[in-house]
């Protein structure tokens, strides 16, 4: 970028690559039945993920263990918010998820990576910030970067932006994040996965060493941190040269915020 050009937070821009990603995800089931019983949202959410924690799919799974596995979290979920789910909607969220998971294991990794992701940008979204999903980042109508590097291509998953510019929040999201720490470790992983993860942290590591320069005020910098988002902790440890990702739990963060009372759903989250 050019020397010439003014790094402040207002001539920073951000705007989704697909400005439809979010109504299209909770559109789709079982995202659209837990929409439209919003009362329902914190504990359906709660049951599902702490299930996803625990689920083995290193073996086939029969449906009625599927199922029967399912409504127990829900049920936990139901005792820790005092809050029962109508049987119905229950029941229907459980043969929504379970179809997904009969699909195939491609079709449910989608689903569980589209969990986390609802899940992220629902638990960012507060009053003084903009949520943005997958964006593109420019220096007013110039590409923020513009240099070629084995990252160029990627997208953030979600960013947080602070309304007064103090603080932006770059988040990668997966869903279990062991294997992509052994892909860190490893330095030269053969796998696409392990290739394609390597490229998204060098793409938030060349973003970040950009927007840190920015001020919001002259001499008042812009914090700037990266976060993995995961539906569980990590067995694994972070190499050293990546321990300045902070690990976010999402299931923990979840259980706060119901436990506080602040957890809803947010109709129109993503900012085109």
């Amino acid at each position: 970028m050019s020397k010439s050009f003014s790094k402040k937070f207002s001539n920073l821009r951000f705007k989704n690559k697909n400005p439809l990603s979010y109504k299209v995800l909770k559109r789709k089931p079982p995202f659209n039945y837990i929409k439209k019983h919003e009362p329902y949202f914190p504990t359906l959410m709660e049951g599902i993920v702490a299930f996803l924690q625990e689920l083995n799919l290193a073996t086939a799974i029969s449906e009625n263990f599927f199922k029967e596995e399912l409504d127990s979290f829900i049920e936990e979920a139901e005792i820790n918010s005092s809050v029962v789910v109508e049987l119905r909607i229950k029941n229907l969220i459980i043969k929504e998820t379970y179809n997904i998971y009969n699909l195939g294991l491609d079709n449910f990794f989608e689903f569980r990576g589209e969990i986390l992701e609802f899940l992220v940008v629902n638990l960012e979204k507060e009053k003084t910030n903009k949520i943005y999903h997958e964006p593109i980042f420019n220096h007013k109508r110039t590409k923020l970067i513009q240099h070629q590097f084995s990252g160029e291509g990627c997208l953030v998953d979600v960013v947080n932006v602070h309304t007064k510019g103090l603080e932006i929040t770059l988040i990668e999201c997966k869903a279990t994040l062991d294997n992509n720490i052994l892909a860190l470790k490893n330095g030269n992983p053969k796998s696409k996965k392990g290739i394609s993860f390597l490229n998204k942290i060098t793409y938030m590591d060349t973003v970040y060493n950009i927007i840190k320069d920015y001020e919001y005020e002259e001499n008042e910098k812009i914090k700037v941190t990266k976060v993995f988002a995961s539906l569980k902790d990590p067995k694994r440890d972070l190499p050293l040269q990546y321990q300045n990702f902070k690990i976010v739990n999402v299931l923990t963060l979840l259980q706060d915020k119901i436990d506080k009372g602040n957890f809803k759903f947010h109709e129109d989250l993503i900012n085109a």
